[in-house]
């Protein structure tokens, strides 16, 4: 299973901007679930284990197991590269 988990904090704008252009890169991929959860809503160890320190800090999964995170907010057209790279577009399915 192929997951997204943003990691936000309350009242931040890079937060906001980082979330809409990950929905907008993932218009189109059935297979990848989104996840948005405030800092406070994630487990201290996972947080720790992962050296999530900033926000907003996106997270791509396999299989419930860390591929590859990002810190901070990039345009719409890098999140779909790194969806592209991490998840490898021929083994997803893509509209």
């Amino acid at each position: 299973m192929y997951k997204i988990l943003l990691i936000t904090t309350s009242r931040c704008e890079a937060c906001n901007i980082a979330k809409s252009h990950i929905i907008d890169a993932l218009k189109g991929y059935n297979d990848i679930s989104l996840e948005i959860k405030d800092r406070k809503e994630v487990d201290r160890y996972f947080l720790k284990e992962n050296k999530v320190k900033d926000f907003p800090t996106t997270i791509y999964m396999i299989d419930n197991k860390v591929v590859s995170k990002s810190c901070g907010t990039y345009p719409m057209i890098v999140y779909k590269h790194w969806i592209k790279l991490y998840f490898r577009e021929s083994a997803i399915n893509f509209k």
